[in-house]
């Protein structure tokens, strides 16, 4: 799994340059798809017990950062 936090630190460098557009926003919808998909107990399953609460650290702080923008 791609670690979203960085995943979401680039989009938000992406808006600070202007660099906004259909694609950025198709972006940002996907980011939060994928973050709330992280969260599902399905995905957590598969996930190494020791990260799951990485996992839903960064998938709530990236919801919460997303939904607030």
């Amino acid at each position: 799994m791609s670690n979203l936090r960085q995943e979401l630190e680039d989009l938000l460098q992406q808006k600070r340059l202007n660099k906004v557009g259909f694609h950025h926003t198709y972006q940002i919808n996907q980011l939060l798809q994928k973050a709330k998909r992280a969260r599902k107990l399905r995905n957590l399953i598969i996930t190494p017990f020791f990260r799951w609460k990485q996992v839903l650290a960064d998938s709530q702080f990236v919801i919460e950062t997303l939904e607030a923008n």
